[in-house]
């Protein structure tokens, strides 16, 4: 929800919103496998699958909150929230 809601107030739309939550989703799915799959040692399969799991989701659920700001303004971050 961060990034969705970081791409409200900078008024960024279409290709350009697009960027940072493309962004925001390989590092965190990098990262979360990253630290679960080689520090932790709890994931044990394949570890690009399992990247793409937090790779798919962060931006499914940031692109819903740009959507929803984009269409009803701030209000719509707290929309999503409240889902």
């Amino acid at each position: 929800m961060l990034s969705g809601s970081a791409v409200t107030p900078l008024r960024l739309c279409g290709g350009r919103a697009a960027l940072p939550l493309i962004g925001v989703a390989v590092t965190a799915g990098l990262s979360a496998t990253a630290l679960t799959a080689d520090r932790l040692g709890v994931i044990t399969g394949n570890w690009w699958a399992e990247a793409g799991t937090p790779g798919l989701t962060v931006p499914a659920i940031g692109g819903t909150v740009a959507g929803l700001a984009a269409l009803l303004g701030p209000p719509g971050i707290g929309a999503e929230a409240r889902c």
